[in-house]
């Protein structure tokens, strides 16, 4: 037969889930905290993250990333969704450049390239930045990356190389 806990071995117990009660109370209060300022920093400097998981073919976005390609639906995302979201243009040399040089070849994602926002409709400038993870045999797995809104800084770069043709056009006819 098992004895029964004594009335002091029961209060011990007692303070001590109080003690990690606390403890837990806290922990979801700095995870709440430190959830918030993620989710802020993205919003205000306009860069959303995503895990890719290569195998399964579906794409886990932050808030932020759903608002840079105007995604307001929770379908599934995979590699066909981002593509369709790319501008005409840019469509088969980033599928090319994901599948053959990325996942092909294990390299690193590092590329500017224009999208549409589904919501607006307007081309958006994105810099795409990710990482891959392997298997142990060395065949990439998963991609864990970021996605940042460029397009003011391609604007402010177009507008001064057109003021600089203009000069150059004002200089050459002077």
């Amino acid at each position: 037969m098992s004895e029964k806990p004594t009335y002091e071995e029961l209060e011990q117990r007692i303070k001590e889930l109080e003690k990690a009660e606390s403890r837990l109370k806290l922990a979801e209060e700095e995870l709440t905290e430190s959830e918030y300022f993620l989710k802020e920093s993205q919003r205000v400097s306009k860069i959303g993250s995503y895990v890719y998981d290569i195998i399964d073919d579906t794409m886990l976005c932050t808030e932020t990333l759903d608002k840079i390609f105007g995604i307001k639906d929770k379908g599934k995302k995979d590699v066909n969704r981002w593509i369709q979201i790319l501008h005409h243009d840019d469509k088969s040399i980033m599928a090319d450049y994901l599948l053959n040089q990325v996942v092909g070849k294990g390299q690193a994602f590092d590329k500017e390239y224009r999208l549409i926002n589904q919501e607006s409709g307007e081309t958006v400038w994105v810099h795409g930045l990710g990482e891959l993870k392997f298997d142990t045999n060395r065949k990439p797995v998963q991609m864990i990356g970021t996605i940042q809104d460029i397009t003011e800084r391609k604007q402010a770069e177009e507008a001064l190389l057109e003021s600089e043709e203009r000069f150059h056009n004002v200089y050459d006819t002077a």
